[in-house]
């Protein structure tokens, strides 16, 4: 399979799991058996049904029920995409290594992106130059601030 079709696949799948996640992933996650699988997909996502099952319902199975199956919603969606995108022609684990270079390349070819953020000040104190963390990097006190505490601890009468 070329790695723009399972890349766009892998796309695809994370589209539609996006949309119904929420409520086929407590029944997905509970199944025992490649049945359950197509049970939980009739009942919660029968939009997309014929998609998935039965054709990938023991891949399915096998997916969700790895051990480094992630436990948070996003992450989840996107591994089981991936994972499926190449529709066991490949392993799971190899369907998901061509989706990530192909994102990889996809990201490579983006020209325009920050490299270095660079804030370069006038301070009242003479320095002119690179900030650092946003501030003058000599670190002088702040005047307002000894301001306020020199008129807290002023001596006075009572």
């Amino acid at each position: 399979m070329r790695s723009s079709e399972v890349y766009g696949r892998a796309r695809n799948y994370r589209m539609i799991f996006g949309q119904v996640w929420d409520k086929l992933s407590e029944p997905l996650l509970k199944t025992t058996s490649e049945a359950e699988v197509v049970q939980a997909f009739e009942a919660h996502a029968p939009q997309y049904h014929r998609e998935f099952v039965p054709s990938l319902a023991r891949l399915i199975f096998e997916v969700v029920h790895h051990p480094k199956f992630p436990k948070r919603r996003e992450p989840q969606i996107n591994y089981l995409a991936d994972s499926l995108a190449a529709l066991g022609r490949v392993t799971p684990k190899r369907s998901r290594e061509i989706v990530a270079q192909a994102l990889a390349k996809e990201r490579a070819k983006l020209k325009h992106r920050v490299l270095r953020r660079e804030f370069y000040i006038e301070c009242t104190c003479g320095y002119e130059g690179p900030a650092y963390k946003g501030k003058c990097p000599r670190r002088h006190p702040d005047k307002a601030k000894n301001e306020l505490l020199d008129f807290i601890y002023q001596p006075r009468i009572f």
